[in-house]
């Protein structure tokens, strides 16, 4: 089969022949893409910009990856104050922006001006949503091939995506959620997952999981252009 001629799948040998096609191209899509992007998505650095910078910096020819770790630390302020300084799952405030908060008022108040007594806090970490690696070269500044075949399959899922997450635009806002630590492990374990809203706002996704609900109640729905500071696209 060449892709030009008509499939008679009541022909037993031509349905066997699809099948194994198919077959074929789901294996290639499992090796090359969801299982190196699951295995990879969990690891988005969280670092103590000033001193974690100075430990690499002083590192004579230290592995280099296309996110430093200040830039890092600038994509997890950005994604904090786009996200009201909550998880986007769980509405969890960050418990160090609320000591900070309480330290200086009696009455400390969220970013919408509510009272954080009686919240719920948690330790917020950036999660990449694409990782760094798809975009991590080799000391020949080009590519291996598990990643570059990872980028085709990406782009054969949305046509040129791949130049968003290009060198330093992998750690723009537009590919970066603000999560809990237990929250980006399992989004990073493919166990969370975002399901776009049709008839509403762009960017506005339904939150759904493939865990039992006594692990992770019912789904919600996740809009950022109800964020004052909300912009997906940064």
């Amino acid at each position: 089969m060449d892709g030009g001629e008509d499939i008679d799948l009541a022909n037993k040998h031509t349905e066997e022949e699809v099948n194994c096609k198919l077959v074929g191209f789901a294996e290639y899509l499992l090796d090359n893409f969801f299982l190196p992007l699951k295995a990879s998505t969990r690891k988005t650095p969280q670092p103590s910009p000033a001193y974690h910078s100075a430990v690499l910096n002083a590192q004579a020819g230290a592995q280099t990856f296309v996110g430093t770790p200040a830039r890092i630390s600038k994509l997890r302020g950005s994604c904090l104050i786009r996200d009201r300084h909550r998880c986007v799952i769980s509405r969890a405030f960050d418990q160090s922006q609320a000591i900070e908060r309480m330290r200086d008022c009696d009455d400390a108040l969220d970013d919408d001006g509510q009272s954080l007594a009686g919240e719920s806090f948690d330790s917020l970490e950036v999660a990449h949503i694409l990782p760094h690696s798809l975009t991590k070269a080799g000391q020949d500044s080009e590519l291996d091939a598990s990643r570059e075949a990872a980028l085709t399959i990406l782009n054969m899922f949305d046509k040129d995506v791949a130049h968003l997450i290009d060198g330093t635009e992998v750690d723009r806002p537009r590919n970066a959620l603000t999560l809990t630590h237990r929250l980006h492990m399992l989004f990073g374990d493919f166990q969370i997952f975002f399901e776009p809203v049709e008839g509403e706002l762009p960017h506005t996704y339904r939150i759904d999981t493939f865990l039992p609900p006594s692990l992770f109640p019912r789904p919600a729905t996740h809009d950022p252009h109800a964020l004052p500071h909300g912009n997906s696209n940064n």
